[in-house]
């Protein structure tokens, strides 16, 4: 059995079970499958992934293509790297019960209920969230590794519509207090017409006869209006008696001609499978694209520049061509993870992935690389980066980020940062940044009052004493980068203080710019986020300034 298409062909060898009995181990193609049943899938490239499930034994495993590399239709296999399904019996039917990974990390599914709903579900880290259901499937109570019964200090309950379908509250009880989350509105004909967040920011929608979106009013009383032609096609939206978007739809009901609030217009044609052929816009130039059988083939700019592409039998990008014929390169393994790029300098970077197709290591060009391990469940463990330095990151028992560890220096990040409505509670961080210096005299505690100017490089500060200090005082303040200071937040100083020897500091003292300390802010929303949406403390450049000590007049 195969599948032909014009980049190539897909076989797929399907051995279904032969006679009873049970013989255990892996038969090899083409041999008595007995009770177990196996499916191998080739792709154009010669490369085979496989789906194999013992009936004698009730386990099932799945081998991608970098996997079957290593074990092959051999018995091998038996112990080499695949995500293995392992099944039981429940009222009668077989259920999967457990799922172990190539790393050798196992989801587990376990406490069903009568029609086979698992109650306790224990992720590859070995935390157990458990379940309870309505009568239609639908969960109704969700109680996370954190919750200790009876008590209900970090649980999640869903209330349905009468139907027990329709979802329309979700609230969170964090040590016990109800905190909701999430309400949603239906109409007659079970479409959604408002949505309220956890912060009692509500949504309100209005449809047509028709069931389509009229109007979308948001929490700060925006109404935008969706406008139909005959045919039921969107050829307008507006607010406040505004035009916002204006779109002519062509005999297919695609956008033919977009035009925005200021009156420019962006006219597209399409082929007969609705790919995008050209991009006319108010200049009357143009962008253009020319459409293989499965791919996007030459694309030209606006400027007249052209990019040629072409790919392998899998469809995956292998080459591309710009408009001055530098060549950029990729390269793949066999189960589709990029292993190289190399872009139109010649610079190549590379990649490596762990049994579980996880980036492990990233080499740049001249060999330095990055490393990087996860957890059961997928969080970056450690991070190694191209001078050895070691970042380790440190989560709760429900994968918030609560630490990040890097040269002996921990960050905490929050306990928890992120409610369960994804919403930072609670943020600490730890740099403050020098504020002011002052000195006073030991025996008197009168200020040696100074001024302080700083040089072009921000790092060398010039002191002149009046009187000469023997204790000097640094106070620092909170650090925010690029004035992204959390509303509500009060910045807190801190003060560190130096001895000095003889008079006055002597020209060279060393003192930080920035100091690790620490303060936090409740209830308020934060702007900094890392790229997997969770808070991040901000770490400028460790630096220290140097003091130039001016003798007094006198």
């Amino acid at each position: 059995t195969s599948v032909t298409k014009p980049s190539g062909t897909t076989g797929f060898y399907i051995e279904p079970p032969g006679a009873n009995g049970g013989a255990g181990g892996y038969p090899p193609p083409g041999a008595l499958m007995w009770e177990n049943y196996r499916i191998t899938v080739t792709d154009p490239l010669g490369f085979k992934e496989e789906y194999y499930y013992n009936g004698d034994s009730r386990y099932g495993w799945y081998r991608d293509k970098n996997q079957y590399l290593q074990g092959g239709s051999t018995l091998v296999a038996l112990n080499g790297p695949k995500t293995r399904y392992d099944y039981s019996l429940v009222s009668g039917q077989g259920v999967v019960w457990k799922v172990v990974y190539a790393d050798g990390k196992a989801v587990t599914y376990s406490n069903f209920n009568a029609v086979r709903q698992p109650q306790t579900v224990t992720d590859e880290n070995g935390h157990a969230t458990k379940l309870t259901y309505n009568s239609m499937g639908r969960v109704l109570t969700r109680a996370d590794a954190r919750n200790a019964p009876p008590a209900n200090q970090y649980m999640t309950t869903y209330t349905y519509a009468p139907n027990n379908i329709d979802l329309v509250n979700v609230t969170d009880f964090f040590h016990d207090a109800a905190h909701p989350a999430l309400q949603i509105g239906y109409d007659a004909n079970r479409n959604v017409t408002s949505i309220t967040d956890g912060l009692g920011r509500s949504t309100g929608i209005t449809r047509n006869q028709f069931g389509q979106t009229s109007t979308v009013t948001d929490a700060t009383n925006q109404t935008r209006t969706n406008n139909y032609n005959a045919l039921h096609r969107l050829t307008s939206v507006t607010q406040n008696g505004n035009t916002l978007v204006s779109i002519a739809p062509d005999a297919k009901g695609r956008p033919g001609s977009v035009t925005n609030a200021n009156g420019d217009a962006v006219a597209y044609t399409y082929d007969d499978l609705n790919r995008v052929l050209r991009v006319t816009y108010p200049d009357q130039t143009y962008s253009e694209n020319q459409w293989g059988c499965c791919h996007l083939d030459t694309q030209r700019d606006r400027a007249g520049n052209f990019t040629s592409f072409i790919y392998n039998e899998v469809n995956r990008l292998i080459l591309a061509f710009d408009a001055k014929n530098r060549v950029t390169e990729y390269s793949y393994d066999p189960a589709g993870n990029p292993t190289k790029l190399v872009d139109g300098n010649h610079n190549a970077t590379q990649w490596q992935y762990d049994n579980r197709n996880r980036a492990a290591k990233k080499v740049y060009v001249g060999g330095s690389f990055y490393l990087y391990d996860y957890d059961g469940v997928g969080n970056v463990l450690h991070q190694t980066d191209a001078k050895g330095v070691l970042t380790t990151y440190i989560y709760d028992v429900v994968n918030n980020l609560t630490q990040i560890l890097r040269l002996g220096t921990i960050w905490p990040v929050g306990s928890p940062p992120l409610m369960g409505r994804g919403r930072v509670t609670q943020l600490r961080y730890r740099t403050m940044r020098l504020v002011e210096l002052r000195g006073t005299r030991s025996t008197t505690q009168e200020p040696a009052r100074s001024s302080m100017t700083s040089t072009g490089d921000r790092r060398r500060l010039q002191i002149r004493w009046e009187r000469s200090p023997t204790i000097i005082q640094a106070r620092y303040r909170h650090f925010w980068r690029r004035s992204r200071q959390p509303a509500g937040l009060t910045p807190v100083s801190h003060t560190r203080t130096w001895l000095t020897t003889s008079g006055s500091p002597r020209s060279g003292t060393r003192i930080p710019e920035t100091r690790q300390s620490q303060s936090s802010i409740t209830n308020t929303t934060c702007s900094a986020r890392s790229p997997n949406g969770r808070s991040k403390p901000v770490r400028p450049r460790r630096r220290r300034i140097t003091l130039t000590t001016i003798p007094s007049a006198s």
